[in-house]
Parts: structure tokens; C-alpha cells; sequence
């Protein structure tokens, strides 16, 4: 798992720090509006937060689909939508995310420096962001699967079928060889 551990975190750090950096460094340059930098709070207002609220937007997109990733990692798991239904808990922490993420946006205001965005905006910010399933399942093409992986199992089965199959596999199998 080491050297697709390591290839998953190098191309997804460079991919999002890449696309981060720009919209931070120029984004009021590619978006067109200006920046609140070098404003103090009292200065602020809707206008100059929006480079701010979408990199922030961005980051948070950018971070979500990441954890989608990070669900599998064996180069045989290519598809990382696979099962994702039957992880209750990983549904509501990304529903929550999401949501959390959206209402500071959109109502976040001088509290967050934030400014409302629209509906196009927000679809580029996870556009952008889903790129990084492209990027993850490119990666894991060129990679050898290194360790002893049973294709036999089946990962998606709900948590009691899975652990039956599991202890059914392992009977009469050496674990020390």
C-alpha cells in the first residue's frame, strides 16, 4: 500500500495546491473582482470577499472529493463510488461538510468574509474539484498492486456479510506461510 499511498498523496497535493495557489495568487486577475487582502475588517464588504469565498469554496470541494478517493486504495479499486451507499456515517460527515460549507457561503458574510456565489460558480469550484477522481484513477493505471490482495472478497457486502465471508476464507487457509 506504501507506494500507492505515497503516488495518491504526491498527485492530489500537487494538483490541489497547483489550483489553489492560482485562484489565491490571481484569482481576482481570472475572476475579475477585487481583492480584500490588504483591507481591514472594517473595510470589507460584499464585493471584496468573493476571491476569498471562492478559494475557500474550492479548498472545501477540493477536500471532500479527496476523501472520496481516499476510500480505496488498492489499484484494483478503481471505481471509489463502489459500496459508498453502505457507509452510513461517511455519507453524513460529507452531507454535513457540504452543507456547513454552503450555508457559510452563502450567508457567511462579514463574519467569514464571505460573498454569496451562484450557482455556476459553485458547479465550477466542484468541477475543478472532480478532476481529482480523474487524477486518482489515472494514477492507480501506471501502479502495480504490491500486495497480496484477495480479489475473491467482496468489500461492498454490508459489515456482518462481510465479516462471514471473511472468517469463511480464512478457514483452512496457513496464515504463516
Amino acid at each position: 500500500r506504501s507506494q500507492v499511498t505515497f503516488v495518491n498523496i504526491a498527485t492530489q497535493s500537487i494538483y490541489q495546491l497547483t489550483f489553489l495557489l492560482i485562484f489565491l495568487l490571481y484569482g481576482l486577475y481570472i475572476l475579475g473582482v477585487p481583492s480584500d487582502r490588504f483591507l481591514r475588517h472594517h473595510q470589507w464588504n460584499d464585493i471584496n470577499g468573493y476571491q476569498i469565498s471562492f478559494s475557500f469554496h474550492l479548498l472545501i470541494s477540493m477536500t471532500v472529493v479527496n476523501m472520496i478517493n481516499c476510500r480505496k486504495v488498492h489499484v484494483s479499486e478503481k471505481n471509489v463510488f463502489r459500496g459508498i451507499l453502505y457507509n452510513k456515517y461517511f455519507i453524513t460527515v460529507v452531507f454535513i461538510i457540504v452543507l456547513v460549507q454552503e450555508f457559510l457561503v452563502m450567508f457567511g458574510g462579514r463574519f467569514g468574509r464571505m460573498h454569496p456565489m451562484s450557482l455556476n460558480e459553485i458547479c465550477l469550484c466542484w468541477g475543478i474539484a472532480s478532476i481529482s477522481l480523474l487524477i486518482c484513477f489515472c494514477s492507480k493505471l501506471f501502479l502495480d498492486d504490491e500486495e497480496i490482495y484477495d480479489k475473491d472478497l467482496d468489500f461492498d457486502l454490508p459489515h456482518k456479510k462481510k465479516i462471514k465471508l471473511v472468517l469463511k476464507k480464512r478457514e483452512g487457509r496457513n496464515l504463516f506461510k
